[in-house]
């Protein structure tokens, strides 16, 4: 056990490294480099004002964000000073701060998987007054119990239901959707979900013409009744669980295990992949049918259930997707379904129930 320690020690630390010689790709103009966690290096980058308009520059250093500009060498010489302070103490330290909390409570939601972490790993709202705060709008004018295919208060962004967030009667986040309409089925030359998938498919019970597909992260029989208070929320975060919808009504639900260690069929052990986790897919076999299977899979770290994501054989085009293709199939599976490599491409989102997911090394 405590070689396994030292091993995630050991990647932790070299993803801090890593993180630490990113550092200067994060100043941008007035902003200060954030490090994850909430971290804060002020007044030791320093902005250079051939990209920044004097004044500006100026101002910021008057407001104390920065403490004074450098250009040139002089700049260079400074990045490489600030790089010296960061030394191997200071990783020790962000590793010491950040393994602790690491695989305890969801303490948050961020969507989609990408390469550079300020335009991937997308936070979201988990409170309905943070959402409206962030120009999300309810679907069912804000009625919990509009759609007999769900319960939640629905809320989209900018139109796009590829994130639909659920929140329960008191405000507080209790599930998320992936919403599908016949339209983008339609641009994919295909008749999909096909009955096999239908559900977890459902229709959505308003318009009836966008298919959708639920998880939430609260007992579903409670989000309209009682819902959960500030001190649930305090206590336990995103949520206490993670209930895949598998029926047409909110009541047929599938609790999935929080710890890895009770994972059984019909889920099938998949690879780790850093940053996402240890990968469990839904009944997959070598020779199944790509249109055939449930469009979920599973990732843990540390023993514990802190992320899911959805798995799509279509060409979606929202932004909240990711298109994986043939060359990462086999980071992701540890057999892979031949129809993969068939599909004119597949849409993904990885959905992070933790606040750090950067850490996340299975």
């Amino acid at each position: 056990m405590l070689q396994v320690e030292v091993v995630i020690f050991m990647y932790i630390s070299i993803y801090c490294m890593k993180f630490i010689c990113c550092i200067k790709r994060f100043v941008h103009k007035q902003e200060v480099c954030k490090t994850i966690r909430g971290l804060y290096i002020n007044k030791s980058l320093h902005i250079d004002k051939r990209f920044v308009p004097k004044q500006e520059a100026y101002a910021a250093i008057r407001a104390g964000k920065f403490s004074t500009v450098y250009t040139g060498k002089r700049r260079k010489k400074e990045i490489e000073r600030v790089s010296k302070m960061l030394n191997t103490r200071t990783i020790l330290a962000l590793v010491a701060f950040l393994v602790g909390p690491a695989f305890s409570k969801w303490d948050g939601l961020r969507v989609t998987f990408g390469r550079d972490p300020t335009t991937f790993f997308r936070v979201q709202p988990r409170t309905v007054a943070a959402a409206t705060a962030q120009g999300f709008v309810p679907v069912n004018n804000d009625n919990c119990t509009a759609s007999s295919s769900y319960n939640g208060r629905a809320y989209v962004k900018h139109g796009d239901h590829s994130i639909t967030l659920l929140y329960d009667v008191n405000g507080f986040i209790a599930g998320i959707q992936a919403g599908i309409t016949t339209q983008e089925f339609n641009a994919n030359n295909m008749v999909y979900p096909n009955p096999n998938v239908r559900p977890p498919f459902v229709t959505d019970g308003i318009t009836n013409d966008r298919f959708i597909i639920t998880a939430y992260f609260t007992d579903p029989s409670t989000i309209c009744s009682v819902g959960r208070f500030q001190s649930d929320f305090d206590l336990e975060g995103t949520g206490s669980g993670l209930w895949l919808q598998t029926g047409s009504y909110p009541s047929n639900v599938t609790r999935i295990p929080m710890q890895e260690s009770q994972v059984g069929a019909p889920w099938v052990e998949g690879r780790c992949f850093p940053v996402m986790g240890k990968h469990y897919w839904y009944n997959t076999t070598k020779t199944m049918d790509c249109y055939d299977v449930t469009p979920v899979f599973l990732l843990y770290n540390g023993g514990q259930l802190n992320a899911f994501g959805w798995s799509f054989p279509l060409d979606l085009a929202s932004p909240n997707y990711e298109h994986p293709t043939a060359p990462v199939f086999p980071h992701f599976f540890s057999v892979i379904p031949d129809c993969l490599y068939q599909l004119p491409k597949m849409s993904t989102m990885h959905i992070f129930l933790t606040a750090n997911p950067f850490i996340n090394n299975c």
